[in-house]
């Protein structure tokens, strides 16, 4: 439950078809073409007849892990996460020197729409490094991916369609800067505004708080904009669900340890919160249940559940 607060050339290794274990062998290729925000038309040309490429972008949805100190030149390699209740096409960035290969984070989506399908269909093997470290600790993460493309015989121009869709996105996109939702660049540039000319209204503390927001994560200044402007002020997490938001278990955790939500949970004191705002978030089987329970043994939540609402609590024992 969750409530707002304001105050060098790559090569590849061979591979095989995972289901008749034949050998696909790589198309030969002496050029490496780089894609960031634009080619020129040399480029585009010399990139639509590559077989072997580079893409710069970025990690989103940025993971953390307490033996993992992320460097520059750091190698990284890449999973299909095709249960992904957020995008069917997302494709997780793993850690290649760790041995149980933790997640750093995600592929932009716009990216991985259409690396997944040439992933799926083995058309393709990706790995790559961490070009640099981003200036704020929760940014995105610059990386740049070497995707080399094989010779398969079966529904070869299928494949070379698909292959044709990924080379025109990687042309016409910017995957270092991930598109931003509009609702996030009005909130950022309001906060810029408040921050820029009405700062004599603010403490030092709120100042600070306000402008604390701008390093958190998309995700996280997506989720808070977002629950931000429902009504509220108690919300379920299963309620909670938005596209542009691709982790929103880790966006919930960052504002709650930046102080911009409160988070409730069995292992958390509630008696410091309105019990009557958070019982309007359960439906009234659930509070059937629970007072089921709680009627066994005395129990301070059961005086609450009365105190609040002793005409429903009377018909709900009965």
């Amino acid at each position: 439950m969750i409530g707002t607060y304001v105050p060098s050339n790559t090569l590849l290794p061979n591979v095989k078809d995972a289901v008749s274990n034949v050998p696909v062998e790589p198309c030969s290729s002496s050029m490496l073409p780089t894609v960031a925000t634009s080619c020129s038309i040399d480029a585009c040309a010399e990139l639509d007849s590559s077989t072997i490429i580079a893409v710069d972008t970025v990690i989103v949805g940025r993971r953390f892990h307490e033996n993992i100190e992320l460097r520059e030149d750091a190698g990284i390699t890449f999973q299909r996460d095709p249960q992904n209740a957020k995008d069917s096409d997302a494709i997780k960035v793993l850690y290649a020197a760790s041995e149980c290969k933790e997640m750093l984070g995600y592929l932009p989506r716009e990216l991985a729409k259409v690396l997944a399908p040439l992933m799926d269909r083995q058309y393709v093997e990706c790995e790559g490094y961490v070009v640099g470290l981003p200036e704020q600790q929760l940014g995105n993460v610059p990386i740049q991916i070497t995707v080399q493309k094989y010779q398969r015989n079966d529904d070869p121009k299928y494949l070379q369609s698909l292959w044709e869709k990924f080379i025109s996105t990687i042309k016409s996109e910017n995957f270092q800067q991930p598109t931003s939702a509009r609702y996030q660049k009005n909130f950022n540039l309001m906060i810029s505004d408040v921050i820029a000319n009405h700062t004599h209204v603010f403490s030092d503390i709120e100042k600070s708080f306000l402008a604390s927001f701008k390093s958190l994560s998309d995700d996280g200044q997506c989720l808070f904009v977002r629950i931000y402007t429902r009504k509220g002020p108690w919300f379920r997490k299963s309620t909670i669900s938005y596209r542009e938001i691709l982790d929103q278990e880790h966006a919930a955790m960052e504002l709650n340890l930046a102080g911009y939500i409160d988070m409730l949970s069995c292992t958390v004191d509630s008696s410091e919160y309105d019990m009557e705002e958070i019982l309007d978030v359960l439906s009234v089987p659930e509070i059937k249940e629970i007072l089921k329970e709680f009627q066994k043994v005395y129990n301070p939540v059961f005086n609450t559940f009365y105190h609040h609402y002793p005409y429903t609590v009377c018909l709900l024992i009965k």
